[in-house]
């Protein structure tokens, strides 16, 4: 993701390693616990309370940066706000209701987000693709 934001450094506007530490924090810490607790009867150390526990940790901190803000570094969309929101999807859609009314902040983001244009035009549904077939072209720029 880093080569590819490079291209374009309009996402790249809040401080670089601010943002990075967040997207590690998501990959090392939260990523783990986000596994355990979607296939917690992979996992029958804990509950699946105990993992939505962990999990509810970084959730928490991305919570608190949206109280005053749209994204999670201001009012725009920076590169950490499209590194995560896959990971906080996919948490989110595990136990929508405890998603929901424990992180109202997160859950506006990632509202936001599912209803972007940007969003909208990457997860279109596509015909599939067959030898001597003509290509979809897409912009993504509408």
């Amino acid at each position: 993701m880093v080569w590819a934001i490079d291209k374009d450094d309009d996402w790249m506007t809040a401080p670089i390693r601010q943002q990075l530490e967040l997207i590690d924090s998501n990959d090392s810490q939260f990523k783990p616990w986000l596994d355990k607790y979607k296939y917690y009867d992979r996992f029958p150390d804990n509950n699946r309370e105990f993992y939505q526990e962990k999990c509810a940790l970084f959730l928490s901190d991305c919570n608190d940066r949206l109280s005053a803000h749209s994204f999670l570094f201001g009012d725009s969309l920076v590169f950490a706000d499209a590194a995560i929101f896959p990971f906080i999807r996919q948490c989110a859609h595990i136990d929508t209701e405890w998603f929901v009314e424990r992180f109202p902040d997160l859950n506006q983001w990632l509202s936001n987000w599912k209803e972007s244009n940007l969003f909208l035009a990457v997860m279109n549904k596509y015909k599939e693709w067959k030898p001597n077939a003509n290509p979809e072209i897409v912009n993504f720029n509408n």
